[in-house]
């Protein structure tokens, strides 16, 4: 019986984060891209735990294939409205940190503010 209940205690994961005060306020938050973060991180989540869940039927490749997905989805597109520049592949590179993301409301490349 967890098997099923998996994919609704994500979801119900992922609207608390939504609905996060913090979240809002934040760079994802306040251009309207915080929506892709949870599926990015949603995908990754899935593709890493179904596996372990016999009942879901998702062998380790296919999983495999789900968290890659939602990895490189997260990578392509989320970036800035201004520049283009990808603020999940440039925190992964190391550019800057992944709390920029989440604690200022400028962009780390081209510091157009989006307060």
């Amino acid at each position: 019986m967890v098997g099923p209940q998996l994919p609704k205690r994500l979801m119900s994961y992922a609207m608390n984060l939504r609905n996060a005060t913090m979240l809002k306020a934040s760079l994802l938050g306040r251009t309207g891209q915080l929506w892709k973060l949870i599926v990015a991180v949603g995908a990754l989540l899935i593709g890493s735990f179904a596996p372990l869940y016999p009942a879901l039927a998702i062998s380790w490749t296919v999983g495999t294939v789900i968290a890659i997905a939602g990895y490189v989805f997260g990578i392509i597109v989320i970036r800035c409205a201004s520049c283009g520049n990808r603020w999940l592949w440039g925190a992964t590179k190391g550019d800057f940190g992944y709390s920029v993301l989440f604690n200022q409301a400028k962009c780390p490349g081209c510091q157009h503010d989006f307060a």
